[in-house]
Parts: structure tokens; C-alpha cells; sequence
């Protein structure tokens, strides 16, 4: 037998007889499946490593490990962690420090999935300290990266870049390029979230030229991908939807179907928000589609949440009742607070809009509680304003209060905006309508979303009953 076979991680050697295995190649060919979207034979090659690695407990483990992290994409997150748990035991038994950060990793990565990212951080930060002691340079990057993410999604800003930094300080060191562009493409992503639109393009920018370099075509598509979205957010829909087409077509090229269908769902938000629904509407099923094949629960939630959304918005409000209804019962299994609460929240509004204000305030108090155990105090803000607005069927005077404080500390301006809105609809008042007005037009100028224009239409049509000016 040629040498190179002697490792045991190569090949297995299987009882008395000489019966061998290729534990190692096999792992190998599971982790290409999983990236490119062959999730289906991924998830068998990684049960056939488990079961013929059950008489060697470190590959047992870590055969596991590798199943874990690509079922819980499938929403089968009991199995998920209890894969991870066992082979993290099995490493702790062992004493094997380098091989268990990974795992703390991945169960990280399952509570990052639900939308539990305080307790994603405490195990990405676990995986972190884990591979400092035991001198894994490369798997403390990635835990780096993770936990920045987690400080990300919960608004400290300053410890994920912080994170970032410290990721990609270790990269340089080790001359990995394409964790270099990760750590670049990461750092533009928080600046993203600050607002900071041209340093988040400069550091995507340089993210790509890195990627390139190397001929990283995968990393290269998700910060095509990460552009677009600063675009969009700027409102440079044109360029927006040029930096989607690019990611797509890379993605299309990889044969990454879950890359391609997360596309179609940005390309999706943005025709809606240009007012072209049906465009949007064929986006989002044709993601939905995908999804479903792939067996990615939590995508088919968010993106029947997304159909929903966009039926009421179009009047299909029997459409979007049922689709609302799909989306909060998928989520609610799958425990992914982080996204249910958005989808109660505005199921709640549909119900207002549907003259029901008794179920729309118990939607309202269901959305807000998830929110809250989320951390997502965007979304729970957002609740207060709804509940504020409900207020007024029962007292007049206390929710016009409420409004005004809401409008007063809310530290978003589409949130003031929204409150402002409210207020003035209960109490009409023409200094309040100019005052809107131009709240409007700034954010308008700033993202031109058709909701905007709407809302522009509507006050400025009001005002012009009196003045007789049209307003543009």
C-alpha cells in the first residue's frame, strides 16, 4: 500500500479484517457537496463516515460534528445539537483541545441560526480562547469571525471591528488571503450597519481586489453581494441590482444554489421597494422553490414571511393571511426568534388594516416579546408603535402621548418617521403635515422606497387641498 494511505485519518482499518475505509477523502467530498448545495449527499456521506468511524471515537466525533453543522441549515436543530454535544464531550474526554474549538464553533453557529446570538457569542468566544491555548492559529481567526458577527448582530460595533481586526492581524500572519478578504469584507459590513457607506465600500472594495487576487470566486460573490446591499441601502437601486446580478451569476457558475436563492431574495426586497411587484413576486418563488429542494427551513420561513409582506402591500390580503400564518408556524418550530418577530409584526399590522385591532394587539404582544427575547430592540420599538396606535381605540388622548414619546426617543429616524406618521393621523394638524412631509422627502432622497412615495402622495396631497401648490 503507497504510504500516503498509512494515516489513520486517510483510511480505517475495520475489525480482524483487512477492511478499509477512506474516512478522510470521503469527509473531503461532504464538504464540497455542502458548499456547492448538494446538501442531500452531503448528509449522506457524513452518516456513512459515522458509521464506519463507530470504533474510533475521535472520528466518530468529529464525522458528527461535520453533520451537525450542515443539518441544521435543514432546520433539524434538535439532531444538530445533539450531534455537537456528543462530539464535544467525546473531545473533552479526550482532552483534545485543538478539535474541540471547532465543535464550540459549530454550536455557536446553531444558536446564531435561532437567532440566539448572546449565546452564539459565548460559544464562539469559548471556541476562541480554546484555540489560543492550544495554539490553532487559523481556527482562532474563524473564531474571531464568528464572534464578530455575533457583536455585529447585537449593535456593538466596536467589538466586531475589534474582532475583525484581530482576525485579520492572525491571517497576515499566516498569509491565509482568503480569511484576509473575509475579515476586509466583514469590517465593511459593520461600517454598513453604522452608516458609513463610503468606508463600507472602500473595505468591500478592497475585500474583492484580495479576492480576486486569489481567484476566490465564492468569497468574491458574497462581496458582490455585501455591495449591493450598500447600494440598496444608499438607495442606488441601479447599482444595487448590478452587484446582485454579478453575485449571481458567480454563484450560478459555483453551482452554490442556497447562495443563489439568498440572491433572488435581495434582488426580490429591492423590486418591491422600486414598486415592481411582479418582478418581485417571481424573485421570491423562485428562491422559495429552491429552498424547499434544499431542505433550508429557515429560508422557507423568511421567504414565505417575505410573500406575505408582499401581498399585503399588494392587497392580497388572503394571500398574505395564509402566507403569514405558514411563515410564523415554520418559525415558531424551528425557535428563530430573530425572524418571527418580524413576521408577527406585521401579520399584526395586516389585522389593523383589517379592521381587527383585538387580534392585531394580540399579534402585537407575540411580536413583541419576541422580540425582545431576540434582542431585537428595533423590532420591539416598532411594537411599542403599533401598540400605541392601537391604544387610540380605547383612549385618544393616552395614545397620542405615547406617539409623541415614541417619537421623541426613538433613535431611528424611519422609526421617528413612523411614529410622527401615526401621531399625525390621530391628531391632524398642517404644522404636523409639513413636518412629515419633509421627514419624508429626506428619507426619500436618501432610499427612494416606494413607501415613501406613498406616504409623500398621501400628505402632500392634503396640504395641497389648502394651499393649491402640488408637491414634488
Amino acid at each position: 500500500m503507497p504510504k500516503r494511505y498509512k494515516r489513520q485519518t486517510a483510511w480505517i482499518r475495520r475489525g480482524s479484517a483487512p477492511q478499509y475505509w477512506p474516512y478522510d477523502l470521503v469527509r473531503r467530498k461532504a464538504e464540497v457537496f455542502f458548499a456547492s448545495g448538494g446538501w442531500d449527499q452531503a448528509e449522506a456521506l457524513y452518516r456513512r463516515n459515522i458509521e464506519m468511524s463507530a470504533g474510533d471515537q475521535a472520528l466518530s466525533a468529529d464525522a458528527q460534528s461535520g453533520l451537525g453543522k450542515l443539518i441544521v441549515n435543514r432546520g433539524k436543530i434538535k439532531e444538530a445539537n445533539e450531534l455537537l454535544e456528543n462530539a464535544q464531550r467525546i473531545f473533552s474526554d479526550l482532552g483534545d483541545q485543538r478539535r474541540l474549538a471547532p465543535v464550540l464553533r459549530g454550536r455557536g453557529v446553531v444558536c446564531a441560526y435561532q437567532g440566539n446570538f448572546p449565546r452564539a457569542r459565548r460559544y464562539f468566544a469559548g471556541a476562541a480562547a480554546m484555540a489560543r491555548r492550544s495554539g490553532d492559529r487559523a481556527e482562532l481567526s474563524h473564531a474571531l469571525g464568528n464572534l464578530g458577527i455575533a457583536y455585529k448582530s447585537q449593535g456593538n460595533y466596536a467589538k466586531a471591528l475589534e474582532c475583525y481586526r484581530q482576525e485579520m492581524a492572525i491571517s497576515d500572519e499566516t498569509g491565509d488571503l482568503m480569511n484576509t478578504a473575509s475579515a476586509v469584507n466583514n469590517q465593511g459590513l459593520v461600517y454598513k450597519e453604522m452608516r458609513q457607506y463610503d468606508e463600507a465600500l472602500v473595505q468591500l472594495e478592497r475585500a474583492l481586489k484580495i479576492a480576486e487576487k486569489i481567484g476566490d470566486r465564492s468569497t468574491a460573490s458574497y462581496i458582490y453581494g455585501n455591495m449591493g446591499t450598500v447600494h440598496h441601502d444608499r438607495g442606488n437601486f441601479g447599482l444595487a441590482m448590478e452587484m446582485y446580478r454579478r453575485r449571481l451569476e458567480l454563484t450560478t457558475q459555483l453551482g452554490d444554489r442556497q447562495s443563489s436563492a439568498y440572491t433572488r431574495i435581495n434582488m426580490g426586497l429591492l423590486e418591491k421597494q422600486r414598486g415592481r411587484y411582479l418582478e418581485a413576486e417571481t424573485l421570491y418563488r423562485d428562491s422559495l422553490e429552491t429552498m424547499k429542494e434544499l431542505g433550508d427551513q429557515r429560508a422557507v420561513a423568511v421567504t414565505t414571511g417575505k410573500l406575505a409582506d408582499l401581498y399585503s402591500a399588494t392587497g392580497k390580503r388572503d394571500l398574505a393571511r395564509q402566507s403569514y400564518r405558514d411563515a410564523v408556524e415554520q418559525a415558531g418550530k424551528l425557535g428563530i426568534d430573530y425572524y418571527l418577530c418580524d413576521m408577527l409584526l406585521n401579520f399584526a399590522l395586516l389585522a389593523l388594516e383589517e379592521n381587527d385591532p383585538r387580534e392585531s394587539s394580540e399579534l402585537a404582544v407575540l411580536a413583541r416579546a419576541s422580540a425582545e427575547k431576540a434582542g431585537r430592540q428595533d423590532l420591539a420599538l416598532s411594537c411599542w408603535i403599533l401598540q400605541a396606535r392601537l391604544l387610540s381605540y380605547q383612549n385618544k388622548d393616552q395614545a397620542v402621548d405615547e406617539l409623541k414619546k415614541l417619537e421623541s426617543e426613538c433613535p431611528d429616524e424611519e422609526q421617528r418617521s413612523e411614529a410622527l406618521y401615526h401621531l399625525y393621523r390621530i391628531e391632524p394638524q398642517e404644522q404636523l403635515k409639513e413636518k412629515l412631509l419633509k421627514v419624508y422627502r429626506t428619507l426619500w432622497e436618501r432610499t427612494p422606497d416606494q413607501k415613501y412615495r406613498n406616504r409623500m402622495n398621501e400628505i402632500a396631497g392634503n396640504i395641497a387641498e389648502k394651499s393649491g401648490d402640488i408637491a414634488t
